[in-house]
């Protein structure tokens, strides 16, 4: 910044300059030239103290503005309601304070419509609403107790889906709404994986989960009823994959699947109502296959297949009482065949080769 000399000062050094080698500088005796140098010292003087005085005025003023500027917060300007506008005199911006106390901006159109909204809610959590040109709310977005959120609604203004945390839980959580106050399908996490979830539209409960099994952490595909009782489930084990297909109370009606003992071998049976087998097939523990039936009591009634122990590939036929207890043998070895008759008591009673 470049330094000016002051007004006062410049007409001091003009006078003296004058005196000094003006006209009449020449023609006065030298008594006359003392008297007025004397003079204008003297002036000289008397500017000098009005300059002191001047400097020590304007000194006094900068420390009480530089006092001011320390008790401010900053450079700001406190007002109770703050507005802007455009060229054609619409407002498009405002920002203040609400009913609540809390702090509020609100974004407008040229046309004078809203379409955004920052805001203090009363519970301190903020938020952020979007609007169309019809001023009806399309998003918000905001913060709370649990995390964040992102609510999206559609033409009608019903929420289409929301994007946050799960209440309660560590875990995000995705919704997708259709019309109604429930979520058709959602997708969040669990203690062991990702989850997708979906409802049936009029009775809003669950009829598809694919995901991780909870407790395990595996693969888990579930299909429900209308009801959201479970009807079919697909998962996965140490033993290999497995599909059970459940009734409407919740039983075991069918399994197809790796079984668990011999692990990892094939295994499909049916169930009767209250969950007993009654038809079962598979591969043995020495490894061939069978066919088994069973009453309404439980009981096997029927086995066909290769036979265990020192002979595993040999075919043998089972036929049992209602008891279970056996009745008929058939079997084949590498010598020939057997039948063998049993007793009420399961002895043996004839032995035909």
């Amino acid at each position: 910044m470049k330094h000016r000399a002051h007004p006062l000062f410049v007409i001091v050094v003009a006078i003296a300059l004058y005196a000094l080698f003006g006209p009449a500088a020449e023609a006065r005796p030298d008594d006359d030239a003392a008297k007025s140098l004397e003079a204008l010292q003297a002036q000289v003087e008397v500017l000098r103290n009005a300059l002191g005085k001047q400097a020590a005025a304007h000194a006094a003023l900068q420390d009480k503005v530089a006092k001011l500027e320390k008790a401010l917060p900053g450079d700001s300007v406190r007002v109770r309601e703050l507005a802007v506008q455009n060229a054609a005199g619409k407002t498009v911006l405002r920002m203040g304070a609400d009913k609540t106390g809390g702090g509020r901006l609100e974004v407008f159109a040229k046309t004078g419509k809203r379409v955004a909204l920052l805001f203090a809610r009363s519970d301190n959590d903020g938020e952020i609403a979007l609007y169309d040109e019809e001023a009806r709310l399309r998003a918000n977005l905001g913060g709370n107790d649990t995390g964040g959120y992102a609510n999206f609604y559609g033409e009608t203004g019903e929420q289409a889906a929301y994007i946050g945390s799960d209440t309660g839980k560590p875990y995000g959580y995705v919704a997708v709404y259709g019309g109604n106050e429930e979520a058709l399908v959602g997708l969040y996490g669990n203690a062991k994986g990702g989850v997708v979830s979906c409802r049936n539209r009029e009775t809003k409960k669950e009829i598809v989960m694919i995901g991780a099994e909870p407790k395990t952490g595996t693969g888990l595909v579930g299909l429900g009823t209308t009801a959201g009782k479970p009807a079919l489930l697909q998962f996965v084990t140490k033993n290999g994959g497995q599909i059970k297909v459940l009734n409407a109370d919740n039983k075991e009606a069918a399994f197809l699947g790796a079984s668990a003992s011999p692990a990892g071998n094939g295994l499909f049976y049916v169930s009767k109502k209250d969950g007993g087998r009654v038809f079962e097939t598979g591969s043995t523990a020495g490894g061939g296959g069978y066919l088994s039936l069973r009453n309404r009591l439980n009981k096997r009634v029927l086995f066909a297949g290769a036979a265990s122990g020192t002979a595993p590939d040999d075919g043998v036929l089972e036929v049992s009482r209602k008891d279970g207890k056996l009745g008929v043998v058939l079997r084949g070895y590498a010598g020939g065949s057997s039948v063998r008759v049993y007793d009420a008591n399961g002895n043996v009673k004839n032995i035909l080769r």
